[in-house]
């Protein structure tokens, strides 16, 4: 009843994937499609060339490095689908995304929500208002088929960022999206915001400028997402290269609130 999606290339954290699914995902029919990958696809191409294999109509794509820790989860992504025609895809983490270059987190609490375990000790568990999300945080996006069919993920999206948020603020135009905390994973990895992010980021927001014109934000919000960016919110963005950073701060945009943070995350490197 559920296809499972891995663009892979490590084999000790795909066997542990494999280990965790087996014994939790409870007595349903399910199969695990890896895509091996080392670098020859992006990970829009790896989903697609795995949904395109896949036998159940519900799909999950989900990242290698994770483990999962519920039991008798898949009944619950089924049920999840089951009952609510109107769901285009569910996630364990997301938020509001704006016109702002950002990824899925803001940074604004009552936006960004996220059940996870990052490391085996250290759970994270943010309570936004879920009713207004329209990105999911790829770790984990649970979608039909049919959904898939319409909408896929989209190749001009290379690399390894905003796959995600391509494909979620897509189904989201025509269907609603949905964060569970019935599914609790433990994600070895919290990302990587540095210089590739940036570039990616970056070229995310010009070359699909159509898809983000209508994400306004306000002057409080704006203010309450550099200062998450610039304060070295996401993981590694201080590590970015400086020419990187200042690309960025002229994309995102500084104001009287955030002139000294923004310095602050120009000069300091870590």
């Amino acid at each position: 009843m559920i296809s499972i999606i891995v663009s892979t290339y490590r084999k000790s954290y795909f066997d542990a994937l494999l280990q965790s699914i087996r014994k939790t995902i409870g007595e349903i029919a399910f199969e695990v499609i890896p895509i091996e990958n080392h670098g020859q696809y992006s990970i829009s191409q790896a989903y697609n060339l795995g949904a395109e294999q896949a036998q159940y109509n519900l799909l999950c794509f989900v990242h290698e490095d994770v483990i999962f820790e519920s039991s008798d989860w898949g009944k619950v992504l089924l049920r999840a689908f089951q009952t609510d025609a109107d769901l285009g895809a569910l996630g364990v983490a997301g938020g509001r995304k704006t016109q702002l270059p950002t990824g899925w987190g803001s940074g604004v609490r009552d936006w960004d929500s996220m059940y996870i375990h990052h490391g085996v000790d250290h759970l994270i568990h943010l309570k936004g208002d879920t009713t207004k999300i329209n990105v999911l945080d790829g770790v984990l996006i649970v979608t039909p088929k049919t959904v898939w069919q319409e909408f896929r993920f989209d190749e001009t999206v290379g690399g390894f960022h905003f796959y995600d948020i391509d494909y979620s603020l897509r189904v989201a135009q025509k269907y609603h999206l949905k964060l569970t905390e019935q599914l609790l994973i433990c994600h070895f990895s919290q990302g990587n915001f540095g210089s590739q992010w940036i570039k990616s980021c970056l070229n995310y927001h010009r070359t699909h400028r159509a898809l983000l014109t209508d994400l306004l934000v306000g002057r409080k919000e704006t203010s309450q997402i550099r200062k998450f960016y610039y304060g070295g919110g996401q993981p590694g963005i201080r590590q970015a290269s400086w020419w990187r950073k200042l690309q960025y701060v002229c994309a995102l945009g500084i104001d009287f609130q955030t002139i000294k943070t923004a310095i602050r995350f120009l000069l300091k490197h870590g």
